[in-house]
Parts: structure tokens; C-alpha cells; sequence
């Protein structure tokens, strides 16, 4: 069964202020935000963009990056009718067997994973929609009084995905008077038909974006990751392996570094950091299998760890990096520009995002003495 993402982003953003979903007022609009989770995701083969008349002629460009994207389409007037547009297209394109997972475009924060596993739920109960029990005390108002005190472990705060196969949710919108009230999700529209519908507990990190100060907090989401490595020097050099800081190598120092790779000290540091950055295993988790396979360029270590922070969280900025060595050998200063240039340049990075220091230490340790190179990295994510 095909997996297709019906991504809703027609909306008028009217609670907002402003258009939240292709703004770029917080650096990456949102609907690209979101649109890159679903691309990311393994398990889910196309996606049906739905927007209001005014976005559709906007950012054909950026659009044209999300390969998944079979079709762009105009949405209605409310939630109900957009996806009503979505199914019809679907049903006209003869997309059987189909299962339909139905998405805000404001909810940038799901990860590929938990769509993944939401999906492993659907395959045996076919409904289900994402969200959490609400952590919070909830009561029941009327009239600004309290009439009822809820058991907050049977609240359910309802957010997107929510599933179901093309076929039903085409006989649950066939089956609803729209002269009535309209549905406010899918879950409702399934349960006008007696589906049952099931739960997945998601992060609570995915909600929806109603008001600015939402995306302030959620896109300014700011952590700190903090790396070191540290080699020794061979007895002899070997000319095929000169030191390596950053990407940079330093052939006439004529040392070389003890190490199964290249020994970069600086990507080794940077890969710990992005790694601690997001609570996960330390390098050698993955670099020493990397390395006996023939993976000697560590900056494919640096490539691996900004993949695994992705899975985490795919919204995954380096914010700056602030590297400090230790070491008597190589003299650092006259190629500082040159390793913070490519550094920042591999990172897309502004150079003044990159900052470099360097202390031989008074010759107090091994390294100030020669013996080697200490390197700490602190890097600030969003």
C-alpha cells in the first residue's frame, strides 16, 4: 500500500497576523519546514501539497527541491473542504490501495520517525491519529465557572498525522452533510461513519503554530553540544598523511597523527558535539566500523553525525562553533583563515559564525610540549 501525505497549508493564517506558513520572518518558512520532514521519511512515497490561490503562485522554486510532491492543489475555504479537494484528486488519479495520512503544514516539529511508527500502527488498525495526553489539569467550563474537573490520563490532545485508507475516507466525506456543522479533523469525519480510531503518542513537540510567540518558542528551541578528541604523533611521518586540522592539512610540519583515519581532531570534536548536542553515543559509535570499511575522511564522520541529528530533530541549525586546540605542533595562526574558511564553508556557515583559538598551554600537558594535539568543540544548535 502507497503511503501518500496530504499536506494542508491553506490556510489564511488570520489568527496569526501574517502568512505563518511561507513567511521567511523566522528564517525557513514553515510549509518547508514540514515539507522536509515528509521527504526525509523513508515510508512515505508522494505528498499532495494543498494551498489557497495567493500561495500557489509563490515559491515555485523551493518547491520544486521536494521530489515527493506529485501535485499542488487549491484548497477550500475551511480545513474539510481542502482535504475534499485532496481525496478527489486522489480518487481521479485512480490512487487505490492508497493509505492517506493528512498533516497541518503548521506542524513543522513531527519527526520522520514517529511518522514511520505511526504508519507500523496503521498497517493493523488502519485509523489512527497522532498526539499526547495532556500534561496539564483540565477542567470544564461554563459561563466562567467550573462545572467538571477532568482525569487529564484520558485527555488526548489531538495533532497531525491522522490516517486512514484513501477508500474510507472518501465514504466518510460522502457521508457527511456539510449543510450541518462542518468536521474539524479527520478523526471526526471518521467517526461520523463508525470507524474506530486509534492513538499514537507522538513528542509534544509536535503542535500545531496558531500565534507568533508559538513559532518564537518552537524555532528558537536552542541547545549546546560539547566535543573533544585528542591524538598523539607517530614516531615517524609518513608523507601520504600529513596532520589534517579542519579539513586543512599541514604537510610541512612533517608529523603525522596516530589515528586508523585522518586523524582531524577538530572533526572528530565537532562530531562529538553535534552528537551531545542531541543525547546521543559518542562517535566511535559509528566511525570505527565507517573506518575499517575504508571511510578515512573524517569530515564523513561530521556528515554522519548532522544525519543522525536530522532523524532527531529535522529543523537542525549549527548556530556557531567555537573550536580551542592545544598544541606546540602545527603553528596554527598563519593558516587560521584557511581552516575557519573551509570549516564554515562545509558547515554553511558564515565565517563569523567560526570561532578558532589556539594555546600551546605554557607546556604544561603532553600537547603544549609537542607530543600531540587536544582539540574542544562547544557548538549552540536550533
Amino acid at each position: 500500500m502507497r503511503n501518500i501525505a496530504v499536506i494542508l497549508a491553506a490556510g489564511n493564517s488570520s489568527r496569526c497576523g501574517f502568512d505563518k506558513l511561507f513567511s521567511d520572518k523566522f528564517g525557513l518558512p514553515v510549509i518547508f519546514r514540514t515539507l522536509e520532514v515528509f521527504e526525509q521519511c523513508d515510508d512515505v512515497d508522494e505528498i499532495v501539497l494543498v494551498v489557497n490561490k495567493e500561495q500557489g503562485t509563490r515559491n515555485k522554486k523551493q518547491e520544486e527541491k521536494f521530489k515527493k510532491i506529485k501535485k499542488i492543489i487549491l484548497g477550500g475555504k475551511e480545513r474539510f473542504f481542502s482535504f475534499k479537494n485532496a481525496v478527489e484528486f486522489l480518487e481521479e488519479s485512480k490512487k487505490k490501495n492508497a493509505r492517506i495520512l493528512v498533516h497541518n503544514g503548521a506542524n513543522p516539529f513531527i519527526t520522520p520517525k514517529e511518522i514511520s511508527a505511526g504508519i507500523k500502527i496503521a498497517e493493523k488498525y488502519k485509523n489512527v491519529i497522532f498526539g499526547f495526553f495532556t500534561p496539564n489539569s483540565i477542567k470544564q467550563v461554563k459561563n466562567n465557572k467550573v462545572i467538571d474537573f477532568l482525569n487529564r490520563n484520558e485527555i488526548f490532545e489531538t495533532q497531525t498525522p491522522q490516517i486512514s485508507d484513501l477508500e474510507t475516507f472518501s465514504k466518510a466525506i460522502k457521508a457527511w452533510d456539510t449543510s450541518k456543522i462542518v468536521p474539524k479533523d479527520e478523526a471526526e469525519l471518521l467517526a461520523k461513519i463508525g470507524e474506530e480510531i486509534h492513538v499514537f503518542e507522538c513528542s509534544t513537540r509536535n503542535q500545531k503554530i496558531t500565534f507568533p510567540h508559538d513559532m518564537m518558542y518552537s524555532t528558537h528551541n536552542l541547545r549546546i553540544g560539547l566535543g573533544e578528541d585528542s591524538h598523539r604523533f607517530t614516531k615517524n611521518f609518513t608523507p601520504e598523511k600529513p596532520i589534517t586540522l579542519g579539513g586543512v592539512t599541514f604537510p610541512e610540519t612533517q608529523k603525522t597523527i596516530e589515528a586508523n583515519s585522518d586523524g582531524d581532531v577538530i572533526f572528530h570534536a565537532l562530531s562529538n558535539a553535534i552528537l551531545s548536542s542531541i543525547g546521543e553515543k559518542t562517535l566511535s559509535e559509528f566511525a570505527n566500523k565507517m573506518c575499517q570499511d575504508g571511510t578515512k575522511n573524517s569530515w564523513a564522520y561530521v556528515q554522519k553525525s548532522l544525519k543522525i541529528a536530522q532523524e532527531h530533530f529535522p529543523v537542525f541549525q549549527i548556530q556557531n562553533v567555537v573550536i580551542s586546540l592545544e598544541c606546540k605542533v602545527p603553528k596554527i595562526n598563519p593558516r587560521h583563515e584557511e581552516i575557519q574558511k573551509n570549516i564554515a564553508k562545509k558547515l554553511k556557515l558564515d565565517v563569523s559564525q567560526v570561532g578558532l583559538t589556539y594555546t600551546s598551554g605554557e607546556k604544561l600537558s603532553e600537547f603544549g610540549r609537542g607530543k600531540g594535539i587536544h582539540c574542544l568543540v562547544q557548538i549552540l544548535v536550533r
